[in-house]
């Protein structure tokens, strides 16, 4: 049973190809991580928040997702209260659905979470107050209009917290409500269809 010439090289290529994914977090981590400062300024800039973030770097999988890793997440208030820090932070996106037109995440990981909200008495956080307030004279594109006509997949990520403490604090009374824990994580989380917590 001869085996066509063109099967060969096409099936090489495609391995060559597959290989080079799997390798890309050796090539372009160092390379983001090197412009992690300049990283964190424009997300500052676009979020209203000081926002610090260490150790960038692209992750991928044999199972074709790919992502970024933060080793440090903290994010700051203008005033410069701490409002969240995260360590080893990991999100993921499948690129099979990219295909078909659909941004699919995949999977979004911490090590640990810390979060301090105040609540305003009217039921707000207070962190809304220095978020960027869209120009008026200025169109706004919809939420759900991508680039390129992609579409955001109903299937929501996994979420997997070894650690996480989020406290709610009443501006108002001053009381505070703590959320803490270990190993917490939402599965198969399909928007009108099912989630699963644990």
């Amino acid at each position: 049973m001869k085996i066509n010439k063109s099967i060969i090289i096409s099936l090489s290529i495609i391995a060559g190809i597959y290989l080079l994914f799997l390798i890309l977090p050796l090539i372009l981590s160092p390379i983001l991580n090197a412009y992690s400062k300049d990283i964190s300024s424009i997300v500052s800039e676009s979020s209203g928040y000081k926002i610090t973030l260490e150790k960038l770097g692209i992750i991928t999988t044999p199972k074709l997702t790919v992502g970024v890793k933060i080793g440090k997440i903290e994010a700051k208030l203008p005033t410069d209260d701490v409002f969240l820090t995260a360590d080893n932070v990991k999100a993921k996106i499948s690129l099979l659905p990219l295909v078909i037109g659909k941004i699919e995440a995949d999977v979004i990981s911490a090590d640990s979470i810390n979060a301090n909200l105040d609540v305003r008495q009217d039921g707000h956080l207070l962190l809304e107050e220095y978020l960027p307030q869209p120009d008026p004279d200025k169109e706004t594109e919809t939420m759900s209009s991508l680039p390129l006509g992609f579409k955001l997949s109903n299937k929501l990520p996994d979420i997997y917290l070894k650690k996480y403490n989020i406290k709610f604090t009443d501006m108002t009374y001053k009381k505070d409500y703590i959320l803490s824990g270990n190993k917490f994580k939402i599965s198969d989380f399909i928007l009108d269809k099912k989630v699963k917590l644990s």
